[in-house]
C-alpha cells in the first residue's frame, strides 16, 4: 500500500487573464506543462496581455522551483504572439525544451472581432545544466512540406529520457485535417517527418516517444455531423456550429524514422449516444506497452439526453486501455458514476450515483512502479478529491487520499514522456474550479518495499 509525505501545494499564478480567444491555461491538455530535472521543478505558464488583439494575444513563461525553495519566474516572452500554453520538455545535454507557436503575420480578421495569424512553430532550447539559463537556442523543425500554420495549432510535444523529440503541429492538406510532424534525435538531427491522417479531424495530440517507437493519441473535433442534433443544438445554444469530440484514434511505429505510421484504431468511441471523451494521459512502460487513459461522458449535453435518450442514464467513467503492438489487450472502467433515475422518472432532480471522475494521470515511480492519480467529485466529503492507486507492477484493489486542502480538478504532472525520470517525487500543476489560478502540487510517494529517488 503506497503513502505520500512532505506534500507541499503552492499558488504560482495569482490570476491568469482572461484569454478570449478560445484557449486556456491547459487547452494543451494533450502535452504537459511541468517537468523535473533533478532537484528542480520547471513549469511553462501563458498569460495574456490585455493590450494585445486576440487572438495570439498570450505570452509563455517559463518557472522554477528547488526542492525546498519557492516558485520564481526565470524568462518570459518579450511581446504576446502565443494563442495557447507552450508544453515543455527535457532534452539532451541539459537542455529544456519550449514548444512555441509565434504568430509572424496577420492572416485574416474574424466576425468577432479578432484576428487570425500565420504562425511559425518553432523549439526555444534552454541549457539548465548548472543553473544556468541564457537566451534560447531557437530551433526550427524540419518539415517533410510547406503547411499552412496557423494559431489553431493542437499541437503534441514529447520527448524520453535519451532527448529523442517528437513535435506534431495542427496543419491542413487540402480539405483533410491531420498532423504534420518531426521527430528529432539526442544529437539534434531532424531525421523523419510526414503527415498523420485520422478518421476525420484529430486534434489535442497526446505523444509518447521511446527511442525510435512513437505512439500518438487524438480526439475527433469535428462539427455535429448528426444534422437532427446539430438543428436541435442551434435551438438550445444559438450557435451554428458545435464542435464534438467522440472518437479517440490511436496510431503508432516501431521504428519513426523506418516504419510508417500504423492504420489508426478507434479505441474508443461514444458516437451513438452523442456522447464526449478527453483522453487524460499516456504513458509506454519499458516492455513497450501502451497506458491510455480517459474520460468517457455517455451524452455530452443533458438537454440532448432529455431529448433525444430519455431513458438513458448519464454515466461518467474513467477508463483505462492497454495496447500491445497497436492492439488492444485490456481494458478497464477504473471509476464510474450512473446517474439514479426514480421509479417515476420524473422530471426532478436526479444525482450520480457515485463520485465522478473529472482527470487522471500516470505516474512512474522506482522499482518500475506507475501509480494512476485522480481527482473525483462527491457530496461525501471521504470520497471527494484527489487520490493515488498504484496499477504496476500489480493493481491495488485500494486507493489512498491525497490530503489536499484544494483538490485539482484538471493536471498535469511530471512525466517521463516529457523526458523525465521516473521518481518517487510527485509534481502535478494544474486548476481548480472556480477561480483563476495556477496550483502545484508535491509530495513523496512511498510503498512497503525501498525506492531510491533517481
Amino acid at each position: 500500500m503506497p503513502t505520500t509525505v512532505g506534500r507541499i501545494e503552492e499558488t504560482v499564478l495569482e490570476k491568469y487573464g482572461d484569454f478570449h480567444n478560445g484557449a486556456g491555461p491547459m487547452w494543451c491538455f494533450g502535452s504537459h506543462t511541468i517537468v523535473r530535472s533533478g532537484d528542480t521543478v520547471y513549469a511553462s505558464m501563458v498569460d495574456v496581455e490585455p493590450e494585445a488583439r486576440p487572438l495570439c494575444n498570450a505570452k509563455w513563461q517559463l518557472w522554477q522551483r528547488q526542492d525546498g525553495g519557492s516558485w520564481g519566474k526565470i524568462a518570459e516572452q518579450q511581446k504576446a504572439g502565443e494563442r495557447e500554453p507552450c508544453p515543455i520538455a527535457l532534452g539532451p545535454g541539459g537542455t529544456l525544451l519550449l514548444s512555441v507557436s509565434t504568430a509572424v503575420s496577420p492572416s485574416h480578421d474574424n466576425h468577432d472581432g479578432t484576428t487570425g495569424f500565420h504562425c511559425l512553430p518553432h523549439v526555444l532550447s534552454f541549457r539548465i545544466a548548472g543553473g544556468i539559463l541564457p537566451e534560447p537556442k531557437v530551433i526550427i523543425p524540419q518539415w517533410n512540406a510547406e503547411y499552412p500554420f496557423n494559431e489553431h495549432s493542437y499541437r503534441g510535444f514529447s520527448s524520453d529520457a535519451s532527448g529523442n523529440v517528437f513535435l506534431t503541429h495542427q496543419a491542413s492538406d487540402g480539405s483533410e485535417y491531420g498532423q504534420a510532424w518531426c521527430y528529432r534525435t539526442s544529437e539534434g538531427d531532424w531525421v523523419a517527418a510526414g503527415f498523420l491522417r485520422f478518421p476525420m479531424r484529430g486534434c489535442y495530440p497526446a505523444a509518447a516517444v521511446n527511442g525510435k517507437a512513437v505512439a500518438v493519441l487524438a480526439i475527433s473535433d469535428e462539427i455535429e455531423p448528426n444534422e437532427e442534433w446539430r438543428s436541435f443544438k442551434k435551438e438550445k445554444t444559438g450557435r451554428d456550429w458545435d464542435y464534438d469530440f467522440r472518437q479517440l484514434f490511436f496510431t503508432w511505429t516501431p521504428d519513426v524514422t523506418a516504419v510508417p505510421f500504423s492504420v489508426p484504431l478507434t479505441i474508443a468511441s461514444v458516437d451513438e449516444t452523442c456522447g464526449v471523451i478527453t483522453h487524460t494521459d499516456l504513458l509506454v512502460t519499458p516492455d513497450g506497452d501502451v497506458h491510455v487513459l480517459y474520460i468517457e461522458r455517455n451524452v455530452y449535453h443533458d438537454f440532448v439526453r432529455e431529448r433525444f435518450f430519455p431513458d438513458l442514464p448519464l454515466s461518467v467513467s474513467l477508463k483505462y486501455v492497454r495496447l500491445r503492438r497497436g492492439c488492444v489487450v485490456e481494458r478497464r472502467i477504473l471509476c464510474k458514476s450512473c446517474e439514479k433515475f426514480d421509479n417515476t422518472r420524473a422530471e426532478t432532480a436526479v444525482k450520480m450515483g457515485a463520485p465522478v471522475p473529472t482527470w487522471a494521470v500516470f505516474h512512474a515511480t522506482g522499482a518500475g512502479r506507475v501509480f494512476l492519480v485522480w481527482n473525483q467529485t462527491d457530496n461525501v466529503a471521504s470520497q471527494n478529491g484527489m487520490f493515488l492507486r498504484q496499477i504496476i507492477p500489480q493493481w491495488d484493489t485500494t486507493a489512498i487520499s491525497l490530503p489536499v486542502r484544494t483538490p485539482l480538478t484538471q493536471f498535469f504532472a511530471a512525466s517521463t514522456r516529457a523526458g523525465c525520470l521516473p521518481d518517487n517525487r510527485l509534481d502535478l500543476y494544474g486548476t481548480a474550479p472556480g477561480e483563476q489560478v495556477i496550483r502545484t502540487i508535491h509530495c513523496v510517494v512511498e510503498t512497503d518495499q525501498a525506492e531510491v529517488t533517481r
